[in-house]
């Protein structure tokens, strides 16, 4: 189950892309390093590797395009299954934590809500029977 967990917590996260009516952007790719705790918790293949789009990487875009200072952003994430087969997601929350000096809580607020409720694909596909709330803390 919780491997299970961690794979969508990983797709939910890295999978989500922009929307087809926009332009092709360049294809920019992103390194991405994955762990788990606790360890017994399950494992994430492949666990770290490179990625051209996701939730946090239109959220890291979005901060750098209004030249905010960026230093770094992490992703924690938690679900709750129903009781009964197929035992799907009634809900995923991620909690990003952003780093960034100079970033408002009111752009935070706006980039993570447009990535995950616009140009994210996973979200849209899950949204259907799981609600997926987010929250965010900006470290200084």
């Amino acid at each position: 189950m919780r491997k299970l967990f961690l794979l969508l917590s990983f797709l939910f996260v890295v999978s989500c892309s922009s929307s087809a009516e926009e332009e092709p952007a360049p294809v920019i790719k992103y390194t991405l390093t994955t762990s788990a705790n606790p360890t017994t918790g399950g494992t994430i293949s492949p666990a770290s590797g490179q990625h051209s789009e996701g939730a946090t990487v239109e959220i890291v875009s979005m901060i750098k395009k209004r030249k905010r200072n960026f230093i770094n952003i992490k992703a924690e994430t938690t679900g709750l299954r129903v009781e009964n087969p197929p035992k799907f997601f009634k809900s995923i929350n991620v909690k990003y934590l952003i780093y960034s000096s100079d970033l408002t809580e009111k752009e935070a607020e706006r980039y993570i809500s447009l990535s995950l409720e616009k140009y994210c694909s996973v979200g849209s596909t899950i949204n259907q029977k799981t609600a997926i709330n987010h929250s965010f803390e900006i470290v200084r």
